[in-house]
């Protein structure tokens, strides 16, 4: 199969599953939300942690590493090899731990991209596939952040300067007795 095709072909099957999980949340981030992820990641037993960090790096996957490329590949100061180079630094960090979190499907495409990038013969070839990879990964992080358990943030109030100083007066108050 040419290159041009296996881009074409990845294109299509990133199309489709942006298509699957635009109304549907992606069963891997339900998998998560239920304590299900299958290399254990997290600590003491926990899985928020893992579920706070994935949602950090499906943004930066998203919005610097594919849009970082994306725009690129749009830019005429970068050629193919430039192209093909911050591919391999920026999309491997996160994409990787990605998939160790749970997210098959994100690093399945990464690590297709990866060796179709290194095969490309021009960025003009890579336009559609990387707005596509950037498009489904942005869709990913909707999801996370429509899912996310906001409520347990409310434990962690921001203090007020009259909260600082009512706890100070207290501090002063145990001191002297």
């Amino acid at each position: 199969m040419s290159i041009r095709k296996e881009i074409e072909a990845l294109r299509s099957d990133v199309e489709k599953e942006i298509e699957r999980i635009w109304l549907e949340e992606p069963e891997e981030l339900l998998k998560m939300r239920m304590g299900f992820i299958d290399s254990g990641a997290g600590s003491y037993g926990q899985y928020f942690t893992t579920l706070v960090f994935a949602d950090g790096e499906v943004r930066a996957l998203g919005y610097i590493c594919f849009t970082g490329i994306q725009n690129a590949i749009d830019d005429s100061a970068f050629d193919l090899k430039h192209i093909q180079s911050l591919s391999k630094i920026l999309v491997p960090v996160c994409a990787e731990f990605l998939g160790y979190c749970g997210f098959n499907k994100i690093w399945e495409f990464s690590r297709k991209y990866l060796d179709i990038v290194s095969r490309a013969e021009s960025k003009d070839d890579l336009k559609k596939l990387v707005r596509s990879l950037a498009l489904y990964v942005n869709r990913m992080h909707g999801w996370i952040h429509y899912c996310f358990p906001w409520g347990v943030g409310s434990q962690y109030r921001q203090k007020t300067k009259e909260d600082v100083k009512m706890l100070q007066k207290m501090i002063t108050q145990t001191k002297e007795e």
